[in-house]
């Protein structure tokens, strides 16, 4: 396959239209409170640019920056919040196992990010919804569904067969192999039929 350039915002504009057309129509906006626990200043440019991402698409948003070592009482408040609708963490705090654990801490309806435990157990069984009913779907990680995205956006997803299968036929290498990254960005292509 050729080299392409893709721009992101090109990717995203579908998504983010959909999410302003659906958030028009409630009565309250949902209001999303990020977690800047850290000194790093990649991770403050990222809560900066989700701040401005998420205004665009009608979304209220709160970072609240804290020291890390006040950060599990405060994803208990936000969890307990029910003016909080989602929760993020902005990652690494430590850079360890620790982590794991402040990901578990977020309850599975507010996790936007679709880091905990709940979630990472449905996307390594390939179990895509969080009912019998398939009328939720459960979260995928934010990263690696991205990637997902442009790919499709560029053409890598075949359409044309059965859901589960459209990358059959394609083999994908991944240079990660993080938890955050790389082993979810794997599951979810393997669970598309690719040969990762």
């Amino acid at each position: 396959m050729p080299c392409k350039v893709v721009l992101a915002a090109e990717v995203a504009s579908n998504y983010t239209s959909e999410i302003k057309s659906e958030v028009s129509q409630k009565s309250t906006r949902p209001k999303l409170v990020g977690f800047l626990a850290n000194d790093d200043p990649y991770a403050e440019k990222y809560a900066q640019s989700s701040s401005k991402h998420l205004a665009e698409a009608g979304l209220d948003f709160e970072l609240r920056q804290i020291p890390r070592e006040e950060l599990e009482a405060a994803l208990k408040e936000a969890n307990e919040d029910p003016l909080v609708s989602g929760i993020l963490v902005y990652y690494p705090v430590y850079g360890d196992d620790r982590d794991q654990k402040l990901q578990d801490m977020v309850d599975p309806t507010k996790d936007v990010e679709g880091l905990n435990v709940v979630y990472n157990g449905k996307l390594y069984s390939n179990d895509r919804y969080l009912d019998d009913e398939k009328t939720r779907k459960a979260i995928l990680p934010c990263t690696p569904l991205a990637v997902v995205k442009v790919l499709d956006h560029i053409g890598v997803y075949d359409h044309a067969l059965p859901y589960g299968d459209h990358l059959r036929g394609k083999t994908i290498a991944i240079v990660n192999r993080s938890e955050v990254v790389g082993r979810p960005l794997a599951a979810l292509l393997a669970n598309d039929g690719a040969k990762v």
